[in-house]
């Protein structure tokens, strides 16, 4: 299997017989700023995400399942702010939010400020799968993750799992230097901090597409605070007859102008190709609510982009023959 060189890989790339795409994250990421030690797990841990959710599909595995495990891999990475990585709240405690979708038949499942889950994107698959709700939050969704112990064998997570030292210090350094403007990503020239959500979007050897999203939002957010990622449509979105996509950026914005489903609009309606629709929804669309992040998108054909108006985002991309290409900047 081949791996091209980070950052070889164009923000609107497309075509090339996509199978997955990835992403870690975006935000004020400069390469030059990455630790080669970082870089070089990022890299690793992108590059698993993508050949776990390959592997299964050659055997015929659905897009979903794909999917699933690419975001587990990248839950349990710990460098990305997802699962046993993520951001804790101001009270010092992890809140979780994680969706997935299914384009051949618009299913899809989600769970918001959950705690309790280890890969809160297996739960929201449960969900999905196993009850007739499309989006569980809080109390509700955890005493759903303890029923699915038995049922898919579920693994939970006490806070303690996810109170890393790194995530520690990260809530540590916000509390002393106050809060965020209203609108920002983690910033620092030591690039230490997390960056947005995870995210995969593949297609199956149907055809069929699907997209997941997870994430531990916001550094110091409040309690209760629900961003974009557990949202059908804002953060994350699938379609047959138009494309998976992904999100990852400040949720807020991504919510007021609904922009997964946007770029699917675009498509569908505006007959763009999927390079178009999702750059206009990147740099005109998300504009109006003076959004910032990124997204990636995968269709039935094959065709992908991966656009973004912030500094970075970690993203990669494996085709059909098993090339593999994952960038930053």
């Amino acid at each position: 299997m081949q791996t091209d060189l980070i950052d070889k890989l164009n923000s609107t790339d497309k075509g090339e017989d996509a199978l997955v795409v990835v992403h870690g994250g975006a935000g004020n990421i400069k390469l030059e700023y990455l630790p080669k030690e970082k870089l070089e797990r990022v890299e690793a841990d992108l590059t698993r995400a993508l050949t776990n959710a390959f592997n299964l599909l050659k055997k015929g595995a659905s897009a979903i399942e794909a999917v699933a495990a690419a975001v587990t891999v990248l839950e349990d990475a710990e460098m990305f702010n997802a699962g046993r990585g993520s951001c804790l709240n101001e009270l010092g405690k992890v809140e979780m939010d994680a969706s997935i979708m299914n384009g051949a038949n618009l299913e899809a499942g989600s769970v918001a400020c959950i705690s309790n889950v280890k890969n809160p994107v297996l739960l929201a698959k449960a969900v999905m799968e196993h009850s007739n709700a499309v989006l569980l939050v809080g109390d509700g969704a955890e005493l759903f993750a303890e029923n699915m112990t038995k049922v898919i064998g579920l693994e939970l997570a006490a806070n303690e799992y996810f109170a890393t030292p790194e995530a520690l210090s990260e809530l540590k350094r916000f509390q002393e230097r106050g809060s965020m403007p209203h609108n920002a990503l983690s910033t620092g020239s030591s690039q230490g901090e997390k960056y947005g959500t995870v995210g995969a979007c593949a297609r199956d050897l149907s055809g069929n597409v699907a997209a997941a999203t997870s994430t531990g939002g916001l550094i110091g957010k409040l309690k209760g605070r629900v961003g974009d990622s557990p949202l059908v449509g804002a953060g994350v979105y699938a379609d047959n007859q138009t494309c998976a996509v992904s999100t990852t950026g400040f949720g807020e914005s991504f919510i007021r102008v609904v922009l997964a489903h946007e770029v699917s609009s675009l498509i569908r309606h505006a007959h763009k190709t999927i390079a178009e629709a999702t750059v206009e929804a990147i740099h005109s669309v998300l504009s109006r609510s003076n959004g910032k992040g990124g997204l990636i998108s995968i269709n039935s054909q094959g065709d992908y982009a991966l656009p973004f108006n912030t500094q970075g985002m970690y993203r990669g991309v494996i085709t059909a023959s098993g090339q593999v290409k994952i960038s930053i900047s």
